[in-house]
């Protein structure tokens, strides 16, 4: 950045925050791309140094540059801006665990929840979560440790198509951190995978499940873009959602939902909790999911506050059934 002075142009190095003084006493403060005059309170921002600033009895010898640290007083941090302690993390989960309705649905599937959620808002706790699990008896083989990481990769995997490739990346970096060699698995689950009419139905058939006969209220939006119809059918439900050969339907659905929840939308939350109905999970055990979800979004400061209630879609769960 260049500022204009009665010398001339004067370089400015971004990260520096010099102090500047004219005849008349008054300072200026630079501080990273703004300019303040403190008796005027003007500022001037990027295009600064377009601009005929008035400065025209500033010298040269009278810039005194200091570091700018990113501590400034002219920065400030989000109110809920918090590194979260592996031992915080560990409580959140026991909370989920405790929470979540392992009795009527499993007590491998917590887990898949609690991942699609940090996923979304904490995904370097996807690695706390993985040594939280391997600490447990069940996963004491390096067996057992392989067939989770399958769970836990497809899991991922299924969330680049709800909550983005970038973030399932973040998650699975964080558990590359802390797994051990041994417990790797080299495994390549859509190895065989190609499009064509098998994809498509199968993926068709998996829609069919969840939406029934809502699903024109959804796909009369791509009508004039059919970009988003094809990658639905293609993509998002023929490649990931419908392949239930590590996750199953129920494993499946829960992954979407928590991973729909945790983003705060309204309209997929409403289709998925239906769908999850749907697809066998009681109205009780749809509730105690979503309430896990919100744990999360407590832990990490979010508003959740957008989402309807399982309640509020249950009329509509049995209206194709004869």
């Amino acid at each position: 950045m260049l500022l204009r002075t009665g010398e001339g142009l004067l370089p400015l190095r971004t990260g520096f925050c010099p102090s500047i003084s004219n005849s008349s006493g008054k300072r200026l403060q630079y501080s990273n791309a703004r300019l303040t005059h403190q008796s005027t309170a003007r500022t001037f921002h990027k295009q600064a140094h377009r601009r005929h600033l008035p400065l025209s009895s500033v010298s040269r010898s009278q810039f005194k540059f200091q570091p700018f640290h990113r501590n400034h007083s002219t920065m400030s941090l989000p109110a809920n801006s918090k590194d979260h302690t592996p031992e915080e993390a560990i409580a959140l989960f026991k909370e989920i665990e405790a929470k979540f309705p392992s009795k009527t649905l499993g007590d491998d599937k917590w887990y898949l929840v609690a991942l699609s959620g940090l996923v979304g808002v904490e995904q370097e706790l996807v690695g706390t979560l993985y040594t939280y699990l391997i600490s447990k008896p069940e996963f004491a083989s390096s067996e057992s440790r392989k067939a989770l990481i399958r769970r836990i990769r497809e899991a991922l995997v299924k969330n680049m198509s709800i909550q983005g490739v970038v973030k399932s990346i973040a998650a699975l970096i964080s558990i590359t951190a802390v797994e051990k060699p041994e417990d790797q698995d080299f495994s390549f689950s859509r190895e065989g995978w190609q499009a064509g009419p098998a994809n498509i139905e199968r993926g068709e058939t998996w829609l069919n499940a969840i939406y029934e006969g809502n699903l024109t209220d959804t796909t009369d939006h791509f009508l004039a873009h059919k970009d988003f119809d094809w990658v639905s059918r293609e993509i998002t439900y023929g490649l990931y959602l419908s392949d239930h050969s590590i996750l199953g339907p129920v494993d499946t659905e829960l992954v979407v939902l928590a991973g729909v929840m945790i983003q705060n939308l309204k309209l997929s939350t409403g289709w998925h909790l239906r769908g999850t109905r749907r697809i066998g999970v009681s109205a009780e055990d749809c509730e105690a999911v979503q309430q896990c979800v919100e744990l999360i979004g407590a832990f990490a400061g979010i508003s959740l506050h957008k989402l309807p209630r399982v309640g509020d879609v249950e009329h509509q769960v049995h209206q194709f059934k004869k």
